[in-house]
């Protein structure tokens, strides 16, 4: 069966090239398909062996529409030397503008250029990014021509003259690189692979010797060592060293003449390290410190034979910081794959003195490392706090893992947690299996219901806050990590201690930094902004709630918290018009018993302000006097009157009473004044939304 590749990119016209390209280097050898995005919806489920890219800026594009085990290549450009060859006519010291999609993929493109040999222009690069003052400014200063790779719609006016060096081809690297990944790597395609590239210019010198080489089947790994990010050095049974890549050399600063068909034991390495790749000791990612250089590198050795005769040894060596660099880039490509926190701070709603007050803690609370434990009613927004210091925290770049620990039994927890090796029980995968905790390093881990944990799991996660270090399950190994842990639960962890249903220990390590969220029916004021917000993410922000329903609302009891509100909200915007009132109410919905007297009030209030538009504006412009303090009538009027309204003490007395009536505002003697109430201050921003939504 024939293996199949799909390539997707940013355009029509770029598909169309890139497809014309494999076709032709592939020849009927593999199924081709090819998409695009721009104006167009990818089809869910793609399939195919491997994904090729035209841009890393589609990861986040396309990763939907594909299924999680695709390979994912992404395609480099080079030029053809053919069309390069008309440059050398140009005159010395030519200014032009290097025209393509960006002003980074335009410089990638000079480098080929300029190492193709191209010396006698001076070039500035141009792409859809670059400022028009910046161009204008260049053509002004003599760059009035323009080379572009077949992009010359996107050569700015003004240029005197266009040369098109053609359409960019796919570079050889990612030709070898497709080849390699779908196992097609054999004798024909080595030959394809060095008559292409002897048509292109390719920013690795190298490439021309690799494939050369690697026609000859004996000496095909040569490339890939060269090619690694870690020092790489081969040596024979006797110590003379065969190859050695130029990560090895810049390592312990040597020049390849000295090394190669030289013996290890001659060539100037620390001592120490000598001893330990000449030893007869097989290393598999082992931690060495050499003590001459103090520097610590992780050292692998692994034996090379050939029809079971031993024909080689090689010996891989990373610096510490590179492996943890790697490391941290593995991490980071996981935080992509869903292990991210996606609310911030933004994202709560904050009107009232008490939610203000808690996000201004958790935002200290998130610039300091340390276990956090957040604690409130179900539906507070614990998660949506805890995603929020992730965010604010320096471990932001980092993932952020959540588990509710309420989910799962208590083997099936543990392992989720720690993780196990191969074989540990019936059922688990073969290779074993990475645990939460090593998957959220340098980042946070979110457990959430904390409360439920069984206490056999309490013990071990105790040893994880202490010493931060985990033993997989049925393993044997130590695994530092680094991990920051913030707990949720909505129950009394102090009274499960009492009950020694929770670990004492385990809930002073938890408690470092509390955190209780709010319940709603403490933070009433903000229901018609947490309403309006609601509207708004659900994609209706035309709907609009009747002053009686939104009083109800304000009203209710909210046992159910945020998540309580929301669910309503949502009943009521998808089965609703425009216009929201009572009888759209969820059935499950109970009105307090005291409800109903006052809602008269209210409507008795509310009826009057729609036949007196002027009363109703100065109702609002007296709660706007309110907010955040208390005054008194007097100065109400003072206030009133400075700002141009015409209005006597008499009027104003009558309008608070009204609102006083209504429960909008309290009034005490003395310097007390008049007061906004929590209801007050629910309605005026009620009216606030609904003037900016028109």
């Amino acid at each position: 069966m024939k293996k199949k590749i799909v390539l997707i990119a940013i355009e029509k016209e770029a598909m169309d090239k890139y497809l014309l390209n494999l076709r032709n280097f592939f020849n009927d050898d593999i199924d081709i398909e090819g998409y695009y995005v721009a104006g167009q919806t990818l089809p869910s489920g793609i399939e195919g062996d491997l994904i090729l890219l035209t841009s890393l800026d589609l990861t986040s594009t396309v990763r939907k529409c594909l299924n999680e085990k695709i390979n994912i290549v992404y395609l480099e450009r080079t030029l053809n030397r053919e069309n390069l060859a008309c440059l050398f006519e140009e005159p010395a010291d030519t200014k032009m503008l290097f025209v393509d999609y960006t002003e980074q993929t335009a410089n990638k493109m000079l480098s080929l250029v300029t190492e193709f040999g191209i010396r006698n222009i001076d070039f500035f690069a141009v792409g859809k990014d670059t400022p028009s003052k910046k161009i204008l400014k260049k053509i002004d200063e003599g760059y009035n021509a323009a080379i572009t790779p077949g992009l010359t719609p996107l050569v700015p006016k003004g240029v005197a003259k266009v040369i098109d060096i053609g359409w960019a081809n796919i570079d050889s690297k990612t030709l070898l690189e497709i080849t390699v990944m779908l196992d097609m790597y054999n004798e024909e395609l080595e030959e394809r692979l060095y008559l292409y590239t002897r048509k292109i210019t390719t920013s690795s010198k190298s490439i021309m010797f690799h494939i050369k080489s690697t026609l000859e089947a004996k000496n095909k790994y040569k490339t890939i060592i060269r090619a690694m990010d870690e020092g790489v050095v081969a040596f024979d049974n006797t110590g003379r060293i065969t190859l050695c890549n130029e990560e090895f050399l810049k390592m312990f600063a040597l020049k390849n003449a000295d090394v190669v068909t030289q013996n290890l034991k001659d060539i100037k390495l620390p001592r120490s390290l000598k001893e330990k790749i000449l030893s007869d000791e097989f290393l598999e990612e082992k931690l060495f410190h050499v003590t001459e250089l103090k520097k610590s590198y992780i050292i692998t050795k692994k034996e090379i034979k050939i029809f079971e005769e031993l024909e080689e040894y090689i010996v891989v060596i990373n610096e510490i910081s590179g492996y943890q660099r790697k490391n941290a880039q593995i991490r980071v490509q996981m935080k992509e794959n869903g292990y991210y926190a996606k609310y911030t701070f933004d994202d709560i709603v904050a009107n009232s003195e008490l939610i203000c007050k808690c996000k201004e803690r958790a935002k200290k609370i998130a610039r300091i490392d340390a276990t956090v434990l957040i604690t409130g009613e179900s539906g507070t927004g614990k998660e949506m706090f805890a995603q929020s210091i992730h965010n604010e925290s320096k471990r932001r770049d980092m993932p952020f893992v959540t588990i509710n620990c309420a989910a799962l039994t208590p083997s099936l927890l543990e392992s989720e947690l720690f993780g196990y090796e191969a074989g540990s029980f019936t059922g688990s995968k073969s290779e074993g299996h990475i645990g939460l905790f090593e998957t959220a390093h340098k980042g946070t881990i979110f457990l959430d219901e904390i409360g439920e944990i069984p206490i056999d799991v309490q013990t071990k996660l105790l040893r994880v806050l202490e010493e931060h270090e985990i033993r997989r399950v049925g393993g044997k190994s130590i695994i530092p990590i680094d991990v920051r842990v913030i707990a949720a639960t909505n129950q009394d962890l102090y009274k499960l201690c009492e009950e020694k249903r929770f670990r004492e220990d385990l809930y002073y390590r938890l408690n470092v930094l509390p955190l209780e969220t709010i319940p709603l029916r403490d933070r009433k004021e903000e229901i018609p902004a947490l309403i309006s917000a609601f509207l708004n993410n659900l994609g209706m922000p035309q709907k609009h709630l009747t002053c009686e329903l939104m009083e109800i609302l304000i009203h209710h009891s909210w046992k159910g918290n945020i998540r309580e509100l929301f669910n309503c909200v949502q009943y009521m915007a998808y089965l609703g018009d425009d216009i929201l009132d009572v009888n759209i109410l969820p059935p499950n919905f109970e009105r307090a018993p005291n409800q109903a007297k006052q809602k008269m009030n209210t409507e008795n209030f509310l009826g009057g302000m729609l036949y007196y538009d002027e009363e109703r504006r100065i109702s609002i412009r007296i709660m706007e006097c309110l907010l955040n303090k208390n005054i008194g009538r007097q100065k109400i009027v003072e206030k009133l009157k400075s700002e141009g309204e015409n209005i006597s003490e008499y009027k104003v007395r009558a309008i608070i009473n009204k609102l006083k009536e209504s429960g909008y505002v309290e009034c005490s003697k003395g310097r007390a004044g008049v007061r906004l109430t929590e209801l007050g201050y629910a309605r005026f921003k009620m009216d606030e939304i609904n003037h900016k939504n028109g």
